[in-house]
């Protein structure tokens, strides 16, 4: 810029003004450049039709798409067992519109195999949780299997017949079965039930031995008292029974004794 206002000072009359104009016209050159440079990279008011693509393999796709001066970003995977792998099964623009030139088309292609995902943890919590944690990460949901115990309780998972646990990597196309209690207790451990129910289960049998034993301890310190009591009841009655028999107690109270005797009469 600044050997551009030299330029003018040298060209034209050394006024003020003329720095001022030479400022405005750079400045004006530099928005015009600028200008037309984007117009140039985003290609301004330069429209292209979207071609359809849904159906075809993935590379031919692909060529359809630039060609036409898009371009192509695969988003998501789907899987039909009757599609051959790689072919687009969604675009999400739809073809025969409009849009500007250098447009991003996404695009959801057929994955070779069903998509694995982890099995979340499910185990012990209430079936209606569980269904809906399954669904919001896109598995299948079957048919309940109930078995006896608590109600409306998670008691295992199933896939095709095999019992799978927390983290093992599940297909969304394949259905889990959710193994549910159905309300009727069963009191003893069967292999099925959760590790916290069989510690509960072994607490609980402990508690009742100690308390049997208890019981007993008890019993046995009343059937020692009352047999110390019964042996001093006996052993206070045979005392009592060799003692020698009491001489009997002859009352004189209302005997009649008669006159009075005089004293020679007590010698004669």
């Amino acid at each position: 810029m600044a050997f551009l206002q030299s330029f003018f000072r040298k060209q034209f009359n050394p006024n003020p003004w003329w720095d001022a104009v030479a400022a405005v016209v750079i400045a004006a050159l530099l928005g015009i450049a600028v200008y037309l440079s984007l117009l140039f990279y985003t290609h301004h008011g330069n429209m292209v039709v979207v071609p359809e693509v849904v159906g075809k393999d993935y590379k031919e796709a692909k060529e359809l798409l630039e060609d036409a001066g898009l371009r192509v970003l695969v988003t998501d995977t789907g899987y039909e067992t009757k599609l051959a792998p790689d072919l687009i099964l969604y675009q999400h623009i739809p073809a025969g519109r409009v849009v500007k030139f250098n447009r991003q088309v996404f695009l959801t292609i057929n994955a070779g195999h069903p998509r694995m995902k982890p099995l979340p943890e499910v185990i012990d919590g209430s079936a209606r949780s569980a269904e809906m944690k399954l669904k919001a990460m896109g598995f299948k949901i079957g048919n309940r299997k109930l078995v006896p115990g608590d109600e409306d309780l998670v008691m295992q998972v199933e896939v095709g017949g095999r019992v799978v646990k927390e983290g093992d990597r599940v297909s969304v196309e394949d259905p889990i079965v959710l193994v549910v209690g159905n309300g009727d207790v069963v009191e003893t451990y069967n292999g099925n039930d959760s590790l916290d129910w069989a510690f509960q289960r072994q607490f609980e049998e402990e508690e009742a031995k100690k308390e049997a034993k208890e019981r007993e301890l008890r019993e046995r310190e009343r059937e020692r008292r009352r047999a110390e009591e019964s042996n001093g009841e006996e052993r206070e009655g045979k005392n009592h029974s060799d003692l020698p028999a009491a001489a009997p107690i002859h009352s004189v109270q209302g005997e009649r004794i008669g006159p009075p005797r005089r004293s020679e009469d007590l010698f004669n």
